[in-house]
């Protein structure tokens, strides 16, 4: 009996452990809080067209489209208020539902032909269930009531919250650290310690709106009682959608002017609005703009305060600051921006710019100091080993000519690595880099080979495919000479009716069968090894150390070509030029061709 009473307590144990670990594991499983868009309405009844119900379903996937990714929320004290009222409205309507049908039945009792002592317990079993559902719908009203109290307090807390957030006064967020302390937590915590939820679209998917096919939206009613209709409600419980998204357009001629709805459920409360005025074709900048309004809404995030400072002093007035899609030419000394992630820039003329990315939550203010360092630049000679005419670009930026009398081009060096693209007089390409191994080496050259590559590659892909389909073909007839060989073979020397010149032509067959597959196959590796090295000629070009006896080669190289290049010019010149006396002779002989053609002109025509 020991024993037995030693092992169950050892189970009893191990389960509670197991169901401690379970728990903890949801509890620190992230929180999801779902955001929806809805078909914009117009509010003119008169615009109806493929064209405008597609701007409808446009805007609000757009404005889901720029919402940033990664955002989260703390759910506050009316939002954690109405998801507890949804649940007890939800348990009450059920409890109608169980109560009004044990009326019916006990209403019932009476149609039945029960005997009197029958009739009277199945009565009092009646009214005994109806009771307790009468009981449980007490119940379920004073929870409310409780909750309501409870969270009185901590809903003026957070109204007086954004009232100092308006006001500009500091603001310090609280967040609960201990995750396996929500297990012992209380009542009064549960408000303070409530999790924080990840914002995800609905569906993970910015064009999947929510649409509500309920029979009753079809009745003509006003947009703000069919969002805050217990059946739109219930439906988007039902999705799990926490967050939805609507609107109405107006349409001024070429100007559409949008104003945006953000409803919280369950509560169907509104919590963000958004307005914004447009051309109609800039659809895209007015969603955009109505994202950046509600994200502060979505994501329950405060206006904060980010104050910078640029340690170079000789750069601090050329530095431009650029936040998000804002450009400030100079550096301001205070930035106010809403809280969440963000994108910061510095940049300079002459300096290495400064890049960063940040989430500016859980603070009011925040100061962020940068140094501007100068860029380096340094020198190195590329020499161009072939004899080319074009453009050299190092890092998108044109870096000079060559032509075969100028093979040899000097680039700055700004720490990054070296991307080279050379473009020649017909406008095939090649390109180039520099490893970071040889950044310090004064001469480099590089063997660019300018034509063009897709074309190449084609006609090497249709040899490698002919290739294949020759070797291909080629097996059929391989394959059926030799086993006519091989049978034909055993069929002589088994005896079996089979001439030796028949045998022997099968043979001969079968070899020059086989060699031709046999070349088709060396054929196929040849043009595939080809094909390859093709596909690989898209690679940027290494380029390589030179030494100072091949760099003196390519520029007496080019000062040859330039001799030759200035000779041929020289030799143009003195051929076109005309002796004077042979001038005068040829426009007197001009002169007397025209009289003599003229005294012709005379004799006909007299």
């Amino acid at each position: 009996m020991k024993g037995t009473k030693s092992c169950n307590f050892k189970k009893i144990c191990v389960c509670a452990w197991l169901s401690a670990i379970c728990g903890f594991f949801a509890v620190a499983q992230e929180h999801n809080w779902s955001l929806a868009g809805y078909k914009f309405s117009y509010t003119q009844k008169n615009i109806s067209s493929k064209m405008s119900d597609s701007v409808a379903i446009s805007i609000p996937s757009l404005i889901l489209e720029q919402i940033a990714e990664n955002l989260h929320r703390k759910p506050r004290a009316q939002e954690l208020l109405d998801r507890k009222s949804y649940d007890f409205r939800k348990e009450r309507l059920s409890l109608f539902l169980q109560l009004s049908k044990e009326v019916k039945n006990r209403d019932a009792i009476f149609l039945q032909n029960y005997s009197k002592g029958r009739l009277k317990r199945k009565l009092k079993e009646s009214d005994a269930k109806i009771a307790k559902i009468h009981r449980q719908i007490d119940e379920n009203l004073d929870a409310e009531k409780k909750a309501i109290e409870k969270f009185s307090d901590a809903i003026k807390k957070d109204e007086e919250r954004d009232k100092d957030i308006l006001e500009g006064k500091t603001v310090v967020e609280t967040e609960s650290k201990n995750t396996f302390a929500q297990f012992f937590k209380s009542d009064d915590d549960e408000i303070q310690s409530a999790p924080l939820e990840k914002i995800v679209l609905y569906g993970n998917d910015s064009g999947k709106l929510f649409v509500f096919s309920d029979v009753q939206s079809n009745v003509e009613s006003s947009e703000e009682d069919l969002f805050q209709s217990y059946q739109f409600q219930k439906a988007c419980v039902d999705s799990r959608i926490n967050g939805l998204i609507t609107g109405n357009i107006t349409v001024y001629g070429s100007y559409i002017s949008v104003q945006a709805k953000l409803y919280q459920y369950p509560g169907a409360r509104v919590i963000g609005y958004a307005v914004e005025t447009g051309m109609s074709d800039d659809i895209d900048l007015i969603s955009k703009s109505i994202a950046m309004q509600l994200t502060p809404k979505i994501a329950q995030s405060m206006p904060v305060e980010i104050e910078f400072n640029v340690e170079s002093d000789d750069a601090l007035s050329t530095t431009s600051l650029a936040i998000d899609d804002v450009i400030y030419k100079t550096v301001p000394q205070k930035v106010r921006v809403q809280s969440g992630p963000h994108s910061i820039l510095f940049f300079a003329d002459g300096y290495k710019s400064v890049s960063m990315d940040y989430s500016f939550t859980g603070n009011r203010r925040f100061n962020v100091s940068v140094k501007m360092e100068k860029k380096n630049y340094g020198e190195v000679n590329i020499a161009v080993l072939k004899n080319l005419t074009g453009s050299l670009f190092v890092n998108g930026v044109l870096g000079g000519k060559i032509d075969p009398k100028s093979q040899i081009e000097k680039i700055k060096l700004d720490g990054k690595l070296i991307l080279g693209h050379f473009i020649d007089e017909e406008g095939l390409a090649a390109d180039f880099y520099v490893p970071q191994n040889l950044m310090a080496m004064e001469n480099l050259k590089v063997n660019l080979k300018a034509f063009d590559k897709s074309k190449y590659i084609d006609v090497r892909r249709r040899w490698m495919y002919a290739s294949y389909s020759a070797l291909i073909v080629s097996l059929v007839p391989a394959f059926y000479c030799y086993g006519n060989h091989v049978s034909s073979a055993k069929a002589y020397n088994d005896g079996a009716g089979m001439s030796y010149e028949t045998a022997r032509k099968w043979e001969t067959a079968s070899n020059i069968c086989v060699g031709i597959s046999a070349g088709c196959g060396a054929l196929f590796l040849f043009e595939l090894f080809r094909y390859l090295k093709a596909a690989n000629s898209v690679i940027p070009t290494k380029a390589k150390k030179i030494s100072s006896k091949e760099l003196t080669k390519i520029q007496l190289r080019a000062e040859k070509n330039g001799e030759n290049q200035n000779h041929e010019e020289e030799k143009l010149d003195t051929d076109g030029k005309f002796n004077e006396t042979d001038m005068e002779k040829g426009l007197g002989n001009f002169d007397e061709s025209v009289v003599d053609g003229e005294n012709i002109v005379e004799e006909l025509n007299p």
